[in-house]
């Protein structure tokens, strides 16, 4: 990773499960989902995968189990792996701009905390839509609500576009197409403790943060808190997808064909 030459590293965060539905004798071993929903024995895993452009590597690998003595909580396991990975990424961070992509299980205000206290960004799936924020209308005023009612304030951004493997209309089968997605943003402001799930005193910190949905079939509601200037930090958010993902050997999907407004 610190020999790829792009200025823009993302990180990618996950949790899955490890079924042992067979499993015995194994130690601490819990309940986890299988794939009909059925509870089997197992354990939880956090990953955190590193992507540029042309580079990809494992950063970060944790098993454990709420049977562990140790165990404290889930979410205290996903504050080790962000510190953890950002210790690492400490020289990286020097001459490369960090961006976590996360999914709707981080949608949790103490993520968020932690990932901007280290200097890094994040783009996140939101869950929670009934978040109390601040934001922003068309006309400019900044009224008091939730997630839920700030995409009314959503404006008309940019149409990326994409390749995936989907079926369309009346297809009957799935294949490789374009896919356009329509993106549309309004700022938010996020207000929060510094001290959530943390022992010790906090205070209450303000920040501004983008709003971003993109319609079909891009995943709805992220939340981009890379520094914007008029439209050009919610650009950059969209221009983290417009380079390849690299998945396996192939590059598997991607977002490409628009330009910076």
């Amino acid at each position: 990773m610190e020999q790829a030459p792009e200025e823009e590293l993302w990180l990618i965060a996950d949790g899955s499960d490890l079924r042992k539905p067979y499993a015995e004798a194994m130690p601490y071993l819990m309940p986890v989902r299988d794939l009909d929903e059925q509870l089997v024995p197992g354990y939880r895993t956090l990953n955190v995968i590193g992507l540029t452009p042309g580079r990809r590597g494992l950063l970060y690998h944790r098993l454990f189990s709420s049977q562990a003595p140790d165990f404290v909580s889930e979410p205290a396991e996903v504050q080790r792996a962000l510190q953890t990975v950002s210790q690492a990424l400490t020289r990286l961070k020097v001459h490369k701009t960090v961006t976590w992509l996360l999914d709707s299980g981080f949608d949790d205000i103490a993520v968020w905390r932690t990932i901007w206290e280290q200097q890094e960004h994040v783009i996140a799936r939101l869950y929670h839509t009934d978040r109390k924020v601040t934001f922003q209308d068309r006309q400019g005023q900044w009224i008091e609500g939730d997630i839920a009612q700030a995409t009314a304030a959503l404006r008309p951004l940019a149409r990326v576009e994409t390749s995936l493997q989907v079926k369309r209309g009346e297809q009957v089968r799935p294949k490789q197409q374009p896919v356009p997605v329509d993106l549309a943003a309004c700022p938010l402001r996020v207000t929060y403790w510094t001290n959530v799930r943390r022992k010790g005193q906090g205070k209450l910190v303000t920040r501004e943060v983008w709003l971003v949905i993109g319609r079909s079939p891009m995943p709805p509601v992220p939340c981009a808190s890379l520094p914007c200037t008029a439209n050009a930090g919610v650009w950059r958010t969209v221009s983290n997808f417009s380079k390849p993902v690299w998945v396996g050997k192939k590059c598997k999907c991607w977002i490409c064909g628009a330009s910076a407004p």
